[in-house]
C-alpha cells in the first residue's frame, strides 16, 4: 500500500471517528446526528473494514432509530459478512422474541437455527431455537425433523420421542403416520429400551399393516 493510500485511510478513520463522536452531542439536531452516524458507519464498513467500530455505530443508530429496518438489516448484513455467527444468531433470536407476527417470528427463528446448525455446529442452541419454532408452528415439518435429529444427537431421547409422538397425533392420514410410527418404535426399542411403549407403537403399526413382520417380531421379543 502506497503512502497516499495510508494517508487516505487515516483521513477516513479520523473522519469516521469524528462523525461518530459528534453524534453524541445532545444539542445537535437529531436529524443531523443520525445523518452523521449513517455516514460514519458507511466509512467504517466500506472504506475501513472496521467491523467493531461499524457495529458500535449501528448500536448508536439503533438507539436513535429503534424501529429502523434499514439499521437492523445493516447490522445483520455486517455480522454475516464478518462471519460473526454467534452475535448474528443472538440478534435474530432477540428480534424474534420482540415480534408478535407468527410468520415473521418463524422466519427469524429458522434463520437462527440454521446458523446454529450449519455455521456454529452448536446442537444445543439449534435444538433450543428449533423447539421455539416448533412450538410456534407444530405443522412445520422441516423444523420437527431437524429438532428430532438434534435431540437424538444430544441423546435427549425422551424429548425426541415426544416430538415424534406429537407429529403422529397431528397426522390424520394412516399412510403418513406409518413412517413416524416406525421411527418411534425403533427409537423406543433400540435406544430408549421402553418395551411397553414399543409394544403399544407396534400395535398401532399393525392397525395399518396387520402382517408387518418387523412389528410382529419386536412384539414376540418383548
Amino acid at each position: 500500500m502506497c503512502s497516499s493510500d495510508l494517508r487516505c485511510n487515516r483521513d477516513f478513520a479520523q473522519r469516521a471517528q469524528l462523525l461518530a463522536r459528534s453524534a453524541d452531542i445532545e444539542h445537535v439536531p437529531l436529524a443531523i446526528r443520525k445523518l452523521r452516524l449513517h455516514e460514519a458507519v458507511n466509512l467504517f464498513e466500506t472504506r475501513l473494514s472496521d467491523v467493531d467500530s461499524a457495529l458500535a455505530t449501528y448500536d448508536k443508530l439503533a438507539e436513535l432509530e429503534p424501529h429502523s429496518e434499514e439499521v437492523a438489516r445493516g447490522k445483520k448484513r455486517l455480522l454475516e459478512r464478518a462471519r460473526r455467527w454467534q452475535e448474528l444468531a443472538s440478534l435474530l433470536e432477540s428480534e424474534a422474541d420482540a415480534l408478535s407476527d407468527a410468520a415473521a417470528k418463524s422466519a427469524l427463528l429458522r434463520k437462527a437455527s440454521e446458523i446454529h446448525r450449519r455455521e456454529r455446529g452448536d446442537r444445543s442452541a439449534a435444538a433450543r431455537t428449533l423447539a421455539k419454532l416448533v412450538e410456534l408452528d407444530p405443522s412445520d415439518r422441516a423444523a420437527c425433523v431437524a429438532l428430532t435429529e438434534e435431540l437424538i444427537a444430544l441423546d435427549q431421547l425422551p424429548q425426541a420421542a415426544a416430538v415424534i409422538e406429537r407429529r403422529i397425533a397431528d397426522t390424520p392420514s394412516k399412510p403418513d403416520r406409518l413412517p413416524l410410527l416406525r421411527q418411534l418404535a425403533a427409537l423406543m426399542y433400540d435406544r430408549i429400551g421402553d418395551c411397553e411403549a414399543t409394544f403399544a407403537v407396534c400395535e398401532q403399526i399393525l392397525e395399518i399393516i396387520p402382517d408387518d413382520a418387523q412389528s410382529l417380531e419386536r412384539m414376540e421379543e418383548i
